[in-house]
C-alpha cells in the first residue's frame, strides 16, 4: 500500500468544499451541425444554476473569498503564482482554515448517512437546520436560499458535455461562460481532444493548462485511451496525474470511466496510488453497472481520506449507501433539483425522503442511461428541452448514435410523472 500523503492546502480546501455536495456535469448546447450556441449556453447556465441556487443569487462574478500560494507557479499557472481557494464559493473553509483541518475527515463509514455517522458533519441537522459548528464555519445556505448547501460547483468538459469532442475555442467559451455565471468551484475534464496530435500526456497537460488559465479550480483527468493496452498502463496513468498537477498547480481529480465511454478499469492498487498523491482530491467513479467494482473503489479511495465521487447515474442512491461522499453526475444536467434532493436526503438521514427521491431519480435514469449508452447525451438534451432549460435548436448531440423517436417519448413520459422542476430561475 502506498504511503499516505497529506493533501496540499488547496487540495484539502477543495475536499472540504465539495464533501457531501453535488456538481452537475453540464451539457454543451449545440446545433445539429455541432456548433456551440453561445446564447443558449448562457441561458442554460443561468437556468441550471438557478435550480441549484448557485448562479446569480450567489453573485455572478467569480470572486473567491481567499487566495493562497502553494509553491512557485508551474507551467500554466497564473503568472502571480497564486492558487485560488476553491472552497470559498461553496461555503468551504478559507485557506487559513484549511491547514487546520487535519485531513478530509473521511471515516470509512459507508452504509451510514453523514447524519448518522456524525451529526456535526452535516450541512443541515435532523430537521434541516444547520448545527452550531457548521454555522461557525460559514457552511449552509451561503446565498440565503434553500439549495445553496448542496450545490458544490460545476463540471465542464466532462463526457456529458462532450469535452473531448469540442473544438478548443468552443471549450473555452463553455468554461468562460460558467466562470462568469458562478463563483462556485469549477472542475474541468481534461484529456486528449479530438484535434490533438501530440502524445496523450502532452495533450492532456495542454488542455489542463487551458482550463487553469481560464479559471477552473480543479481538473479531472480522463483515462487516456492510448494507454488501454499498455503493459505499464497503471504506472503511466499515475505519472500522467503527477504531470498534470505539476503543470497547473491545481487540485486534480481522477476519473474511473467505464469502457463504453472510452475508459477502462482502475484496479484498487491504482486507486490507492492515485489517492495517495498530495494533489489528488478524489476520484470520480463512472463504472456504469459494475456494482462490485464501484463498492471496492469507494472503499479504497476513502481509506486514503480522499473524495469518493459518484458519477453512477444508474446506481446513484446505492453508491451513496456504499460510501460515496460527493457527486459529479451527468444526470443532474437536466434535473439538478431531483439529483440534489437525493443527496440532501441522504446527507440529512431522511430515509423516507431518500427512498422516495432515489426511486424517482432511478426512473429517470432508466430512460436516459440505457443502451446504446452513448445515446444518453442526446436523451439528456431532450430532457433539458422538456424541462425548459434549452431550446430545441440547441439540443443536438452530433457525436452520438441515432435514436428512434419512441425513446424521446419515453423520456418525456417519465418527466411528466416526476415531481416538476421549479421554474423560479426561468
Amino acid at each position: 500500500m502506498p504511503r499516505q500523503a497529506r493533501p496540499l492546502p488547496a487540495t484539502e480546501a477543495l475536499i472540504t468544499a465539495l464533501r457531501h455536495r453535488l456538481l452537475p456535469a453540464v451539457l454543451t448546447p449545440m446545433s445539429a451541425d455541432g456548433r456551440v450556441d453561445l446564447a443558449e449556453l448562457e441561458r442554460y447556465a443561468t437556468r441550471l444554476l438557478g435550480d441549484g441556487r448557485g448562479g446569480a443569487a450567489c453573485g455572478a462574478a467569480p470572486q473567491r473569498a481567499s487566495e493562497m500560494r502553494t509553491r512557485p507557479a508551474g507551467r500554466g499557472a497564473p503568472s502571480d503564482g497564486v492558487v485560488r481557494d476553491a472552497g470559498a464559493g461553496a461555503g468551504g473553509p478559507r485557506s487559513s482554515d484549511a491547514a487546520a483541518l487535519g485531513g478530509s475527515g473521511a471515516d470509512g463509514g459507508g452504509g451510514l448517512s453523514p447524519a448518522a455517522r456524525d451529526q456535526s458533519d452535516v450541512d443541515g441537522g435532523e430537521h434541516g437546520e444547520p448545527d452550531a459548528e457548521g454555522a461557525s464555519r460559514g457552511e449552509g445556505d451561503a446565498c440565503g436560499l434553500g439549495d445553496a448547501d448542496i450545490l458544490g460547483g460545476v463540471a465542464v468538459w466532462a463526457h456529458t458535455g462532450r469535452g473531448l469532442r469540442l473544438a478548443r475555442p468552443d471549450r473555452l467559451r463553455v468554461l468562460d461562460t460558467f466562470r462568469q455565471a458562478t463563483a462556485l468551484p469549477i472542475v474541468a475534464g481534461v484529456g486528449v481532444p479530438a484535434e490533438g496530435t501530440g502524445t496523450s500526456a502532452d495533450e492532456t497537460v495542454r488542455m489542463a493548462v487551458d482550463a487553469a488559465e481560464h479559471g477552473a479550480d480543479a481538473v479531472m483527468v480522463y483515462p487516456p485511451s492510448a494507454l488501454r493496452g499498455s503493459v505499464h498502463r497503471d504506472a503511466e496513468v499515475l505519472r500522467l496525474h503527477e504531470r498534470v498537477a505539476e503543470a497547473v498547480d491545481r487540485p486534480v481529480i481522477g476519473f474511473y470511466l467505464h469502457g463504453e465511454a472510452g475508459g477502462y478499469e482502475y484496479p484498487p492498487s491504482l486507486l490507492a496510488e492515485l489517492s495517495a498523491l498530495p494533489a489528488v482530491a478524489g476520484v470520480k467513479l463512472a463504472t456504469l453497472d459494475r456494482a462490485m467494482a464501484c463498492q471496492d473503489a469507494i472503499g479504497e479511495i476513502r481509506r486514503h481520506d480522499r473524495l469518493a465521487i459518484t458519477g453512477e447515474d444508474r446506481m446513484f442512491g446505492p453508491s451513496l449507501m456504499w460510501g460515496a461522499d460527493t457527486a459529479l453526475a451527468g444526470i443532474a444536467a437536466a434535473r439538478l433539483d431531483l439529483t440534489a434532493s437525493v443527496l440532501r436526503s441522504w446527507n440529512d438521514g431522511a430515509h423516507a425522503a431518500f427512498q422516495r427521491d432515489s426511486a424517482a431519480l432511478d426512473r429517470f435514469a432508466a430512460v436516459t442511461f440505457r443502451s446504446p449508452i452513448e445515446g444518453y447525451v442526446q436523451r439528456m438534451f431532450w430532457a433539458a428541452v422538456h424541462e425548459g432549460l434549452l431550446s430545441e435548436h440547441a439540443a443536438h448531440d452530433p457525436f452520438g448514435p441515432p435514436l428512434p423517436p419512441h425513446e424521446r417519448h419515453a423520456v418525456s413520459a417519465c418527466l411528466d410523472v416526476l415531481p416538476a422542476r421549479s421554474r423560479a430561475a426561468d
